[in-house]
């Protein structure tokens, strides 16, 4: 980050696309930044939630919790195959990004830098000084990778993937509580599972909540660093080709569409939850289990959703209102140039 400011002194003065096209990977510094302060925040919260997903699987009941031992496998089987496909997806992103220059010089023999940002006081057409800033690009490269892999994909699909698992577990544990309900209808026998199922809703309540709490300010600013990114990006791709910023138009567009369009599904499937409490037949319980269930009928209205910042909600509206708003930053350098 310090290396790009002396870099935007050094060119002071020159197109402003050349600045824009230097600063165009400084915003990943400061979700860097942000992912850093994240981990050492939420380290022990991390370890808590990891505990509560292993007690999840590991106390259900092989004989006769079959349905959610499934369920269980099932969304432990998509999140691994989803961070399999995104670590291909960011590894083979950063090979192109990396080897690009290689394919370039082989066939045309001109030296580019994948990047805008160079080293101060080091040649970038002439070796060894282009070797040398090549090197350090590379570097940069893995560096955002992984970074990038461990901030928004792997770590957040992985508490997601659970959050799925415990609205379904809930799902089935209340269509099995309605086939109770009405094989003996109006009489005494549900009050037990009505409580086990009241206790896993707040203890997935608490498990989202804390989700959020650890995840929504890193989203918050991954998601305005992103942005900027996306509208200088763009700016530079209209005044000159640069064949990586195409390949980071997408990137962007997915590291902005994720988190929005996990949020969007776990509104989904909690409305799913909600639509189940309502099919259960709950005025055949006696009077005291109906004002039980009752009791937990409003509390699942107040479940807490994934949030950007702690004050907009994590969805498609949300990603909708972003891609508008690098419309008008984009617009809006555009009228700087002029």
């Amino acid at each position: 980050m310090v290396i790009n400011i002396i870099n935007v002194w050094l060119i002071w003065g020159s197109a402003f696309e050349s600045i824009c096209f230097c600063l165009v990977t400084w915003m990943l510094g400061w979700t860097s930044l942000m992912l850093i302060y994240t981990i050492l925040n939420n380290k022990l919260v991390f370890c808590d939630l990891l505990k509560l997903m292993y007690e999840n699987g590991s106390t259900l009941d092989i004989q006769s919790e079959q349905q959610e031992i499934d369920k269980y496998i099932k969304h432990s089987k998509m999140c691994k195959n989803l961070i399999v496909f995104t670590t291909f997806l960011c590894a083979g992103g950063g090979l192109v990004c990396t080897f690009y220059p290689v394919v370039i010089y082989f066939f045309t023999g001109e030296a580019v830098l994948p990047y805008g940002f160079f080293i101060p006081g080091v040649s970038t057409t002439s070796n060894p000084g282009y070797l040398i800033n090549y090197a350090y690009q590379a570097f940069q490269c893995f560096l955002t990778v992984l970074g990038t892999m461990q901030s928004t994909f792997h770590i957040y699909l992985l508490f997601s993937s659970n959050t799925f698992y415990q609205m379904d577990n809930l799902i089935i544990k209340l269509r099995k509580l309605s086939a109770a309900i009405e094989s003996n209808p109006n009489m005494r026998g549900h009050e037990e599972q009505i409580i086990q199922i009241i206790k896993i809703h707040n203890r997935m309540k608490t498990y989202m909540s804390t989700v959020d709490g650890a995840f929504n300010k890193m989203f918050f600013l991954n998601i305005a660093s992103y942005s900027i990114m996306n509208a200088m990006t763009l700016f530079v791709l209209v005044t000159k080709f640069w064949f990586i910023g195409y390949y980071l138009l997408g990137v962007l567009f997915g590291l902005i569409f994720l988190p929005c369009a996990i949020g969007t599904a776990i509104e989904v499937k909690n409305t799913a939850l909600i639509d189940a409490v309502y099919e259960v037949s709950w005025y055949l319980l006696t009077p005291k289990e109906r004002k039980t269930f009752c009791l937990f009928l409003m509390g699942v209205q107040t479940t807490q959703m994934p949030t950007c910042g702690g004050f907009l909600p994590l969805n498609i509206n949300t990603f909708r209102i972003t891609y508008s708003k690098i419309y008008t930053l984009l617009m809006f350098l555009k009228d700087t140039q002029k």
